[in-house]
């Protein structure tokens, strides 16, 4: 695909879906190098049998996007948590990244206050944004997205 061929709407997609895959557990994701499209599987979902057989016939045709992991998703909670200026919430969102079931216990304690979820949802995308063009231009890819 040609770099005039594809609009900056394109560019924001692909930008998008890459952030997206990147904050994803639970599918595969791979980069479409011909159409510049994300592909995520799951595992669980028999279709994508056709979807694989592409990728095993021309693997050089496909980059793998690989989500964060569980400890990589702690971090950016924990990065989250320092700039919260509430010590009733501070406190609270420090004591869920710390439990057993931190991804969830996090969740709960968000639904009890709209303002830091939406800050937490911003903050989060922001960053997924920025990642995803981190990895489009290390994969060789900045010319199709721009400047990051």
């Amino acid at each position: 695909m040609e770099q005039t061929q594809f609009s900056q709407a394109d560019r924001e997609q692909l930008i998008h879906d890459v952030a997206t895959a990147l904050s994803r557990n639970g599918y595969m994701h791979f980069l479409d190098l011909e159409k510049l499209r994300v592909i995520s599987l799951n595992e669980k979902i028999h279709f994508i049998e056709e979807e694989m057989y592409s990728i095993e016939e021309s693997p050089e045709s496909y980059l793998q996007i690989l989500p964060y992991s569980d400890a990589a998703r702690q971090a950016l909670r924990r990065q989250f948590i320092q700039n919260i200026g509430e010590p009733e919430v501070y406190t609270k969102l420090n004591a869920a990244v710390n439990s057993y079931d931190p991804s969830a216990a996090y969740k709960r304690v968000l639904k009890q206050y709209n303002d830091i979820a939406q800050q937490w949802h911003e903050f989060r995308e922001t960053h997924f944004i920025a990642q995803a063009k981190k990895w489009l231009y290390e994969n060789g890819l900045g010319a199709f997205i721009g400047k990051p």
